[in-house]
């Protein structure tokens, strides 16, 4: 059986990443599906995503070294890692090094996973709201799937969002004119 089609522990594997992270000072954030659950907008997902300081890229290599993790990719941007052994989840990083993103890790904050759950640090809803606007600029393809992740944080929130900020995040990926369009839809479903 193919080590993605097996069932993974998410919360095992993030119980164990939050607290050897905090333990050595790596500064992160649960961004991608596992983050939206958190946030109240549950979807499916096949790896856990987090937001980590570029800084601290060596020190989270020791960590997911220790845990038994590879990198399977690496670019200025990116890793991911693979785990060969179920039910550890496959964990991919996002480098936060721009102020916008380390911005972001900033204004996370601990969160639980679940009745009784550890809490770990989770991005705010409109800085996860950011991610996926890159992401749909960075590839057209998913933009479906994004937006229907952006609405579900917009459904969830609602009057709590700082609108400003969004804003922000659209206008950054000249996407000004969609931001008017989803904030059309979302008023008028409310």
């Amino acid at each position: 059986m193919d080590a993605r089609n097996r069932a993974m522990d998410f919360t095992g594997t993030l119980r164990a990443l939050a607290d050897e992270f905090e333990a050595g000072g790596v500064r992160y954030a649960l961004a991608g599906g596992v983050a939206l659950s958190a946030l109240g907008a549950a979807r499916a997902t096949k790896d856990i995503d987090l937001l980590v300081d570029r800084r601290d890229l060596p020190a989270a290599d020791d960590v997911m070294e220790r845990l038994g993790y590879k990198i399977a990719f690496r670019s200025e941007n990116f890793s991911q890692y693979q785990h060969a052994e179920a039910p550890a989840a496959y964990v991919d990083f996002q480098h936060a090094f721009r102020a916008v993103s380390l911005g972001m890790l900033g204004r996370a904050v601990p969160r639980p996973l679940g009745a009784g759950a550890r809490p770990v640090r989770v991005l705010q809803p409109e800085d996860l709201i950011g991610l996926k606007v890159q992401a749909m600029a960075n590839n057209p393809d998913r933009r479906r799937k994004d937006e229907a992740d952006i609405e579900a944080l917009m459904e969830f929130h609602r009057s709590r969002l700082d609108w400003g900020r969004i804003a922000e995040y659209f206008e950054l990926f000249g996407k000004g004119a969609e931001l008017d369009e989803l904030r059309r839809r979302f008023e008028h479903a409310q």
